[in-house]
């Protein structure tokens, strides 16, 4: 809230109430202006400076990539949890199509958000959308961090039931309408009373949960 209380570039997405993080990213992307949309967590486990890379290869216009995500490299998390993480990723790769060492980091084109608010599916998880949308997607290896306070909100339980939800959503996709770059505004969610704080922006561009 600070922050875009000193900084009209900075938009706040303030939501009433816990949508979750998938719902809330994608209550974001609507809201997101500009031609390239950086998604990623608050957590700074995805290093901010990263963004550069990712912007640079989207533009790429010889491969004209619609999507590049963070293909997440090092040991960031207790060995359990990375073995875990690691199947969940190459089980989400294989069934939608995309890069199987894709993360929720990520930037995508203004042609690609368009794209994927026209799906209708029982959990907007972003990186599904780009499979289901038939998107072109590629990932660039970034080294991620140890969290530096709490732990992830991915248990086991959270990555089956989400494992079941992307199965469900690629054998039932359904569309509300059709199926690229200036950059987004920052948006922070926040989960409390419903408004909207801040303005829009030509700035780097963030979509945090």
């Amino acid at each position: 809230m600070d922050f875009a209380r000193h900084d009209p570039r900075i938009v706040v997405v303030d939501l009433p109430r816990n949508v979750g993080q998938s719902r809330a990213v994608w209550l974001g992307l609507r809201v997101a202006t500009g031609d390239a949309v950086v998604v990623m967590d608050a957590d700074l486990q995805d290093p901010p400076e990263a963004i550069p890379r990712l912007v640079k290869t989207l533009n790429d216009r010889a491969r004209r990539w619609e999507a590049v995500f963070a293909g997440h490299r090092g040991k960031y998390e207790p060995w359990l949890r990375w073995i875990t993480g690691r199947l969940f990723r190459a089980f989400r790769g294989w069934l939608c199509g995309i890069p199987r060492d894709a993360g929720s980091f990520g930037v995508m084109s203004r042609a690609a958000v368009r794209a994927i608010l026209q799906l209708e599916v029982p959990l907007p998880h972003w990186p599904v959308l780009v499979g289901l949308a038939g998107l072109r997607s590629r990932s660039i290896p970034v080294r991620r961090r140890r969290r530096p306070h709490g732990n992830s909100a991915y248990s086991l339980g959270k990555r089956l039931a989400l494992a079941w939800t992307m199965t469900q959503s690629m054998l039932q996709p359904r569309c509300r309408g059709t199926t690229p770059r200036s950059v987004s505004p920052p948006i922070l969610l926040m989960e409390t009373d419903g408004n909207v704080h801040g303005g829009p922006t030509s700035q780097s561009p963030l979509a945090a949960a």
